[in-house]
């Protein structure tokens, strides 16, 4: 058939928006990409080993997502985007999408799942936010098993997952089936030939002024830690001898420190095949009493427990708090933007993961490990149009698709360079209107959020624009991810066994942490502590952990 075609390089697929316009700017073909596009006579068009449109009388499907918050700012619904709008025109599929309101989205989930009337594509993450997974979905019918339908009409996903099979068995169930078309951090077509660290997004930060001041490099070990807060705290860095509250947290977040221990508080950690719970193991005593050390020293932020986000604010901006922990965008880019407005000199930057003399620094960042993610956009068992859903859903993850859902369009969302590299433009960037810069960049594409595509990490990486952000990502990279725990599945069964546990050993955890920091309840007592998580049922939850482990590893 492609010697009846004219073929057609992507470049003259060129836009007619004028740069600037947010949404209604129509649904023109996106800028041109390394592959080929074909169209014949009848204006048919070949992208990535697929013909569009996918069918010649326009059909509706309906879909259920969650509305990001970042969406909300500058939309009601995704049907307003204009990458969407483009892949509507393209594929002749009209998307009738069902967003939940605000705050409501898994009592809008779980509402639908039971009564069976599913839209077409539910778009949810069915590792952790529906009881027994996907598993029990596809067991009771309410989706489709994917693996006949992607080898046969998703080129794309599937080409994909059959040169990566460590990554394929991060979007399958114990039993070998794909049940999704996921999201996931994976720069599928790099356009640069070494790109820097990308998809690190949480870890510790600290005034490198008031580092320079008091004469000392970045910490690394808890020692070196515990020696600059003291620093921080006697030496005065601010000079205007108010208190200083060298280390601020709030709430929960203390509780990061465990990290340098080699342990996770929130997840369960693996070490050399062995699953284990960091908040029952030996090492977690050690870290209790250095943190209440801190706490009893005046290192550590006296009200953390009642700490908010604007406490938190006050802090850091009025000079008081020398370093705490949180992500490379909500957190140190927020606060790098914040004090400039001040005309601050304060300068921010993000230390290695600390850890413990002797040992080495790991990192729990899951999301730089398993890149192919939770969330999923699956395919109701009710639907009419199975062979057609999966045909749209993988356009995302051909080039021509994975640019247009991460970048949007040449000239008003991005430009390359003489070298072939992407760029957001300055509209996205530095906008007009005052947007932030996933803000702005979420009328033209769902880059800056989640879609059916794997987040660029070229595109994640010119996100993170500014200095700090990118010391803090390169900081943060240097650390061990051999521990984290990979995203097992449970059995129906298990599901139900382990909230059950969970709900009990979390409570009575959390609950804990703060009364030993605190002082509250002595360290003397750790060992009743330890009894009272055995007798919740801790280790039959790290049995059956174990067990969902050794599964998972035969995939």
């Amino acid at each position: 058939m492609l010697n009846k075609c004219k073929v057609l390089l992507a470049t003259v697929l060129v836009l007619g928006v004028l740069v600037g316009c947010v949404g209604g700017g129509g649904s023109e073909a996106p800028a041109a990409v390394g592959a080929m596009v074909y169209a014949d006579e009848d204006g048919r068009r070949y992208i990535d080993g697929a013909w569009f449109p996918i069918v010649d009388d326009p059909i509706t499907i309906t879909w259920f997502y969650e509305l990001d918050g970042k969406s909300a700012v500058t939309m009601t619904s995704y049907s307003q985007i204009r990458a969407y709008q483009y892949v509507m025109e393209l594929t002749n599929i009209n998307i009738d999408f069902h967003h939940p309101p605000a705050g409501q989205a898994t009592e809008a989930f779980n509402l639908m799942m039971a009564s069976g009337d599913l839209t077409d594509i539910i778009t949810r993450n069915f590792r952790t936010g529906f009881t027994g997974g996907a598993t029990r979905a596809l067991v009771e019918g309410l989706i489709l098993p994917l693996n006949d339908l992607m080898e046969a009409y998703a080129p794309n996903i599937w080409g994909f997952y059959q040169d990566n099979p460590e990554l394929a068995r991060l979007a399958k169930t114990d039993e070998g089936i794909f049940y999704g078309f996921h999201d996931g951090s994976i720069e599928q077509f790099p356009s640069s030939v070494d790109p820097p660290p990308a998809f690190f997004t949480f870890g510790w930060q600290v005034r490198q002024d008031w580092l320079d001041e008091v004469g000392l490099p970045l910490p690394r070990t808890v020692c070196d830690w515990e020696y600059t807060l003291r620093a921080f705290k006697e030496l005065d860095p601010v000079g205007d001898g108010t208190e200083i509250f060298p280390l601020v947290h709030v709430g929960n977040n203390v509780s990061h420190w465990l990290r340098a221990w080699g342990y996770n508080f929130d997840t369960f950690t693996v070490i050399d095949g062995e699953v284990r719970f960091g908040p029952f193991q030996p090492e977690y005593l050690e870290f209790l009493t250095t943190l209440n050390r801190w706490y009893e020293d005046g290192l550590l932020e006296p009200d953390y427990v009642t700490f908010d986000g604007n406490q938190f604010d006050n802090r850091v901006l009025n000079d008081r708090a020398g370093a705490w922990t949180g992500a490379t965008g909500g957190t140190l880019g927020r606060l790098v933007q914040l004090f400039a407005a001040r005309e601050s000199d304060a300068r921010l930057t993000g230390t290695i993961h600390p850890y413990v003399a002797g040992g080495r620094a790991f990192n729990f960042d899951g999301a730089s490990r398993f890149t192919v993610e939770g969330l999923a956009h699956v395919v109701s068992a009710d639907t009419n149009y199975p062979v057609e859903i999966v045909r749209l859903l993988d356009f995302g993850y051909g080039e021509y698709g994975h640019r247009l859902y991460n970048w949007g369009f040449e000239g008003d969302s991005f430009w390359i360079d003489d070298n072939g590299d992407l760029h957001l433009t300055e509209y996205i960037t530095n906008n007009p209107n005052g947007l932030a810069l996933d803000d702005a960049l979420m009328p033209f594409a769902p880059g800056g959020n989640n879609g059916p595509m794997f987040k660029s990490a070229t595109l994640w990486n010119r996100r993170m624009w500014m200095p700090e952000q990118r010391e803090a990502v390169a900081n943060w990279s240097y650390a061990s991810q051999e521990r984290i725990l990979p995203p097992i599945a449970f059995t129906p069964e298990e599901s139900g066994q382990v909230a059950s546990i969970m709900s009990r050993v979390n409570t009575h955890r959390d609950e804990m942490l703060h009364r030993f920091i605190m002082g509250v309840t002595p360290l003397s007592e750790f060992d009743a502590y330890i009894a009272n998580l055995e007798s919740m049922g801790i280790l039959e939850a790290i049995e059956i952990h174990q067990a969902a482990y050794e599964r998972f590893q035969l995939r």
